[in-house]
């Protein structure tokens, strides 16, 4: 019998859908209160990313579905943000675009992945560096709002604050490609 906790890591993981939702529709440098309200949205988002995994983890109730689930939840956070950023900053456009494949691209084969406990910790250094520099880039767009939204100069270096999306990118695509490499070798696809 499923009890509450069993049900409450993946909740807070497939909060994250609506979340994302929320975070798109209110997002705006024009309105304080919008901006100031997305925010909230965003570090909800976060504390709950934060808290899903640990709780499962301390609960025990750890499991392959919610690992995919909150993957999902994130994807669905993550391109929110990427849909707030292109509307922002149409100059990045073709790096989101990259960022959103990558998404898409990893839950595909995450979600073929015979192997996928074994290739997730070979492979952690990668989601580890990836998602510390993403967060860079999503600190970034913040501050950049913020300046706006306070009508402030922004400083030099927040200026290039869009290259910790490329890196980003950069250590999304080898992890991606390392786990194709991965699944392909252990599925006998290699020639």
């Amino acid at each position: 019998m499923r009890t509450v906790r069993d049900i409450i890591p993946n909740a807070l993981s497939l909060s994250r859908i609506p979340l994302g939702m929320a975070f798109l529709l209110l997002y705006s440098t024009s309105e304080a209160w919008r901006f100031w309200s997305a925010l909230a949205v965003a570090m909800l988002a976060l504390l709950t990313d934060i808290a899903d995994g640990r709780l499962a983890r301390r609960w025990k109730v750890t499991s392959d579905a919610g690992a995919l689930i909150d993957g999902l939840g994130d994807k669905a956070f993550y391109v929110a943000v990427y849909l707030v950023i292109a509307a922002n900053h149409a100059a990045e456009s073709l790096l989101l675009w990259a960022l959103i494949f990558r998404e898409v691209a990893l839950y595909a084969l995450r979600t073929i992945d015979g192997n996928r406990s074994q290739n997730t910790k070979q492979l952690r250094w990668a989601s580890l560096a990836y998602a510390f520099v993403i967060r860079m880039y999503f600190l970034y767009f913040v501050l950049a709002g913020w300046f706006s939204v306070t009508q402030r100069p922004v400083p030099f270096p927040i200026g290039y604050g869009f290259l910790f999306g490329y890196v980003a990118a950069i250590f999304g695509y080898i992890g991606l490609v390392k786990l194709a490499q991965q699944i392909t070798e252990r599925s006998g696809l290699r020639g």
